[in-house]
């Protein structure tokens, strides 16, 4: 019996150089932003077309000669080869599929594999969650209202259904629900506005650090809590404008942490932070004809009318949301492919932002929303304070020089220097807390010991404030 013959081996590896050297062309063309030509070889990109390209037609030459060959003794042996690299590529192309597939995870984002978001997002699940959350209020939105200013804000009267969160008949957090804060007489009047950190998310009442610190300024000192979670400096502003003035505090702490700035460039939380589970529109500034702040798109679409469009492109101003980029939702025929699904997903180009959501553009606005916010406190007659509040990739090794959290923190803080005001930073004061106990496990906020620290760094700050008395001229230059 006569041996079977053995593949030609030169030309199995072509045949895999042909099918590897497409595979780098296509990433290369579909990676290219359009900035420069694919022969241009300016970009990483451009590099990677070319040389998928010209490698691909090499060792197709080489194919080409070895069928031509072939021809002069028979094609067996070719065909043979050429089979068993489209059964070794199926064969793995079909492991792959089955793995995505049955690996595939369903987070708040949307599918995902390895980490990857897999593309394109789909509405129908956005919407139908916000559904559910409206109808369910789950505990970290339980005790929130829909507001056509701010978004969502603090109900009165409330407790969240953990209850881990109670409000006042005014909507700030205290330590029952319905408790009323405006009767109080004593002698001086903190307001608190600001994010989460602020509120003091995931912790009780009494470990909250604003707690702490009105305990020991003593009874003389009504400390309100208008922090709210999930706020972006903006709505922290339009808190203070509407909602703050009217208790006419004597001094005002503007908390906030490096999030904050990205947060003011979104006009809708769930397609840009999904993991919250908020199915609220949020206002947007952009800067006015004559350099002052102008709202966007207040009043606010109520979050039923979102989750009832029938498509994402359906809602106002997503140009203006830098977390929305239309690609991330279209369909295209190959995405059916769970692989390539993926590997488009993966390697998907890096947006090319628009004016209105550069990086400019935010460390621009937030810069210019906490100069008006100061103006407006000064004139209001109060003290104000802009109190920084740092997270945990504040205190990275290195991170001032090396990443863009500390970049955006380092530009904004940099602008507001150039105006003449200072940013209380209590990451020098907090550095000396171990951040393995200043944070909760796993979670982005302070712990108990956490808010005890920051209230024994906020603690003198205030005394200070309160014992200048009323606000002068200078305040502004704090």
């Amino acid at each position: 019996m006569a041996e079977p013959e053995a593949p030609d081996v030169p030309l199995l590896i072509s045949l895999y150089l042909v099918e590897a050297l497409a595979v780098l062309a296509a990433i290369g063309a579909y990676r290219h932003d359009g900035s420069t030509g694919l022969w241009s070889l300016h970009t990483v990109d451009s590099q990677r077309f070319v040389a998928g390209l010209f490698g691909t037609l090499a060792a197709g030459w080489f194919v080409v000669g070895r069928y031509g060959r072939a021809l002069a003794g028979g094609t067996k042996r070719f065909w043979m080869t050429a089979g068993l690299n489209l059964f070794t590529v199926a064969l793995l192309s079909g492991c792959c599929e089955i793995a995505v597939r049955v690996l595939t995870r369903h987070e708040p984002r949307g599918a995902s594999f390895m980490g990857t978001l897999l593309l394109p997002r789909d509405w129908r699940q956005v919407a139908g969650r916000n559904r559910a959350l409206l109808a369910n209020r789950p505990a970290n939105i339980s005790y929130f209202v829909a507001d056509e200013l701010l978004g969502w804000t603090v109900g009165p009267s409330r407790e969240s259904s953990d209850g881990l969160y109670a409000s006042s008949a005014e909507g700030l957090r205290c330590d029952r629900a319905g408790a009323t804060l405006a009767d109080w007489k004593g002698g001086h009047r903190v307001a608190l506005v600001g994010d989460s950190y602020t509120f003091g998310m995931e912790v009780p009442f009494e470990n909250w650090w604003g707690h702490l610190v009105g305990q020991r300024l003593g009874a003389d000192v009504q400390l309100l809590d208008f922090g709210v979670d999930g706020y972006g400096v903006d709505q922290s502003y339009l808190r203070y404008h509407r909602d703050v003035r009217p208790w006419h505090p004597e001094v005002v702490v503007f908390g906030f942490i490096n999030h904050d700035f990205y947060r003011t460039m979104s006009v809708y939380s769930f397609i840009d932070f999904p993991e919250w589970g908020f199915p609220f529109s949020k206002p947007r500034f952009v800067p006015g004809a004559d350099g002052a702040l102008r709202l966007l798109n207040v009043p606010l679409i109520s979050p039923e009318s979102i989750a009832a469009k029938p498509k994402v492109t359906d809602l106002p101003f997503l140009a203006y949301d830098r977390g929305y980029r239309a690609d991330d939702w279209r369909e295209r025929w190959y995405q059916h492919c769970a692989v390539l699904r993926f590997v488009s997903s993966r390697l998907a180009p890096d947006p090319v932002l628009s004016p209105d959501v550069s990086d400019e553009a935010r460390e621009s606005l937030s810069t210019q929303i906490l100069t008006t916010f100061l103006d407006e406190a000064t004139r209001e007659g109060s003290r104000a304070i802009l109190l920084f509040f740092p997270s945990r990739a504040d205190f990275e090794p290195n991170g001032s020089q090396t990443t863009p959290h500390q970049r955006v923190k380092a530009a904004v803080f940099s602008a507001l220097k150039a105006r003449g005001i200072s940013v209380v930073d209590l990451t020098p004061c907090l550095a000396a807390t171990d951040v393995a106990t200043m944070f909760i496990p796993g979670r982005p906020h302070y712990s108990p010991a956490g808010n005890a620290a920051v209230a024994a760094c906020v603690m003198p700050i205030l005394s200070a404030e309160l014992a200048r008395g009323n606000a002068g001229p200078d305040a502004r230059s704090r």
